[in-house]
């Protein structure tokens, strides 16, 4: 395995003898009361159970089966509906409004956001033609569609870059790689002469994930075409090449930002990728994109292959959800510092114990019950968050010793989202973001990666505020720097 990535021996994800219960933790969000969740856990308990034999076994994949998840499920069919009777509108807050953001024009030279997308993260989907602003799964093509516009139509500086598919020998690249590391291991992928995009996105991969793990998810997609891995996380055909062209975006990214000025992007990709694990695909992803993310940086860094030296990485994650995968990935990692916002209890019902720091005393949860908004404590959670991403201690006034922050950017935290309860308004992640950036030093890159958020109609704005506020800062670092 990778550097700094723990190699220890465990049973994959995928094997018969793992228990239902380890193979999928399915568990709505308790909202209301204890009768609530004491259906929920039963509910859990059958899906696990159904699990069991509908996982190992050679599913067809269907044309497109209804989404019967267990993540939020009677609550996206409630906003379904509220979609179909009536157009929703974002929440006025009554809240003084934002200070001024910059515009195209007042941005310093050399100075822009990078943005990384390709139309392949409109695939990965089983549901046919079902586009629409009411699609029958959360986790649509939908929502990078409505970023992308939201984004195209704002004022912000923006450098678009279209991440290329790999070539048309994909499958059986995949193929012979896969076998290669599982017989040598994943030190093998280095002389590999197959296309170098993908060599590098499956070594990265590799080297965060048991082998096993990502063999599985190729075997699932192309041999066994498989209709999901679990109630929430479905498959389709090109699954597989969305899912590492995902990876891919993210390495791209990162090396921009660590040699652009401005040293900003954000990657426009799904599947999301915070929940995967180390050897568990679940919660609609299936690799750790930021994880992948942060351990290639280093990896790059010891043997010189980037422009500038990364030593510590934080990971900060804003998802509704606890980034349970990003936090197994990483844990044994010393050089990478967690911290997560999230809502508790909350699917998947971990990152609940704020006093837990895991082995390397690299973690830092921040569990938030539901009904937090910005000003009614998100916010003064959020300062300590960044004390203890950026320095590792709870002072305010400690210096950041980061040379890259990579953000598992969810936007299901927003009081309109169908699948979680916390408050935020699309304006806060402006707030959010900016202060992210003053909290670093002026050369320290942010690189952005999309996770959860499935409102689409204020996911666009959303993500919007967050590069207006994170770019504002940049600018404003910049400026006072020359």
């Amino acid at each position: 395995m990778g550097v700094g990535i723990a190699t220890e021996n465990a049973p994959s994800r995928w094997s018969g003898t793992v228990a239902a219960a380890d193979r999928v933790r399915l568990m709505p969000s308790w909202h209301r009361s204890i009768n609530i969740f004491a259906s929920a856990l039963l509910g859990m308990v059958l899906a696990s159970a159904a699990s069991a034999f509908v996982f190992p076994s050679a599913v067809a994949r269907p044309a497109g089966p209804a989404y019967s998840g267990y993540i939020c499920r009677w609550k996206y069919d409630q906003f379904r509906r509220a979609r179909t009777e009536t157009s929703l509108t974002t929440k006025s807050s009554g809240r003084a409004a934002r200070r001024p953001l910059w515009l195209r024009s007042e941005a310093p030279a050399g100075n822009a956001i990078h943005v990384y997308h390709s139309p392949i993260f409109r695939g990965h989907w089983p549901y046919g033609d079902d586009l629409a602003d009411n699609p029958q799964h959360p986790e649509c093509p939908q929502r990078v569609v409505k970023i992308e516009q939201a984004l195209k139509g704002s004022t912000l500086p923006l450098h678009w870059h279209e991440v290329q598919r790999f070539g048309d020998s994909f499958a059986t690249d995949c193929q012979r790689l896969l076998a290669l590391a599982q017989k040598h291991g994943v030190e093998a992928l280095d002389g590999a002469t197959e296309e170098p995009a993908l060599v590098r996105a499956l070594r990265s991969s590799c080297a965060v994930h048991f082998v096993d793990h990502v063999a599985e998810i190729y075997r699932l997609v192309h041999v066994r075409q498989a209709a999901r891995i679990d109630m929430d996380t479905y498959l389709s055909a090109d699954t597989f090449e969305v899912a590492l062209t995902a990876v891919r975006a993210v390495l791209e990214a990162t090396e921009m930002a660590l040699s652009d000025p401005g040293r900003l992007a954000f990657v426009i990709s799904r599947p999301p990728g915070h929940h995967a694990t180390r050897a568990t695909a679940m919660g609609f992803c299936l690799l750790s994109n930021v994880a992948i993310g942060a351990h290639n940086a280093l990896t790059q860094s010891v043997q010189g292959a980037v422009p500038a030296r990364v030593s510590k990485v934080g990971i900060l994650d804003f998802d509704v959800h606890h980034g349970n995968g990003t936090e197994d990935c990483v844990r044994k990692e010393e050089r990478i510092r967690f911290v997560s916002l999230h809502e508790h209890p909350q699917y998947p019902m971990t990152g609940g114990k704020a006093d837990e720091h895991g082995p390397m005393h690299n973690i830092w949860n921040y569990p938030l019950p539901a009904g937090t908004s910005w000003e009614n404590g998100y916010a003064e959670a959020y300062a300590h968050a960044l004390n203890h991403l950026c320095t590792g201690t709870n002072r305010a006034d400690a210096e950041s010793d980061l040379d890259l922050v990579l953000v598992s950017a969810g936007y299901d935290a927003l009081g309109s989202d169908p699948l979680a309860g916390l408050q935020l308004q699309p304006s806060d992640y402006s707030e959010l973001a900016a202060r992210l950036v003053y909290r670093l030093k002026p050369s320290t890159p942010v690189v952005f990666c999309l996770e959860g958020g499935y409102d689409l109609g204020a996911i666009g704005e959303a993500v919007s505020q967050t590069l207006q506020g994170a770019f504002r800062a940049r600018s404003e670092q910049l400026s006072a720097a020359a």
